[in-house]
């Protein structure tokens, strides 16, 4: 990262380390810094801010969004036969999958924010993340997140309010860091093509056993 250089007190590689501790392990800072023989929370704190900065500036870029690939590259190398069978009518179509999950966070103090995190499914205060990804799971852009980003298990606690400016920047750097050094879920992405095509023949077929129970319902 050449927006930061070593120094007496630690080396660009071990603040990469503390900060994705963080991440991967949802760590407190309190834990982070005896691990890291470091003199207190106060400098994990400094070390994350200074890595997510960083990050955002060196890396995030080249790994995630909509500028980091072309459309032809992402068609040719990231597209399954299955969705192009599937999910396109004209020669050259991207399709894009748009997933969302959610991510708990604090009860807040605010009483308008609090209104607007509350979920009455969840009974629990909550923000919704969603991503789009090509169809072998590259991630595209992060637009509020699928079930790779829960595996960082800073995602799959209660998120901190205080932490709240920062989960933008936390998923974009996540989603980077899955797209550059996480195999692809999809390994082969011409297999499936004799499967898609049956899909597409039965889809016009009579629902027999549909067609029976509206007959039972009727009698």
């Amino acid at each position: 990262m050449s927006s930061m250089r070593n120094s007496h007190v630690r080396s660009v590689r071990v603040t990469v380390a503390v900060f994705l501790a963080k991440l991967r392990l949802a760590l407190s800072n309190r834990v982070l810094a005896a691990l890291f023989h470091l003199d207190n929370e106060r400098v994990v704190s400094h070390i994350v801010r200074q890595v997510r900065t960083a990050l955002m500036k060196d890396f995030v870029p080249f790994h995630l969004g909509l500028q980091h690939i072309n459309r032809q590259t992402a068609i040719e190398q990231y597209q399954t036969t299955v969705a192009t069978i599937l999910h396109t009518n004209k020669p050259k179509q991207l399709c894009v999958v748009a997933d969302e999950t959610y991510l708990f966070i604090q009860k807040s103090s605010n009483n308008q924010l609090q209104r607007k995190c509350y979920s009455m499914h969840k009974h629990r205060n909550l923000v919704k993340p969603m991503i789009l990804t090509a169809t072998v799971s590259l991630l595209l852009e992060i637009l509020l997140v699928n079930g790779q980003i829960k595996q960082w298990k800073y995602f799959n606690q209660t998120i901190q309010n205080s932490s709240l400016r920062f989960i933008s920047s936390y998923l974009d750097i996540t989603c980077a860091l899955i797209n550059a050094f996480r195999p692809r879920l999809v390994s082969d992405i011409l297999a499936g093509s004799e499967i898609a095509y049956r899909m597409l023949e039965k889809f016009n077929q009579q629902n027999d056993i549909q067609i029976r129970l509206s007959q039972v319902a009727k009698e």
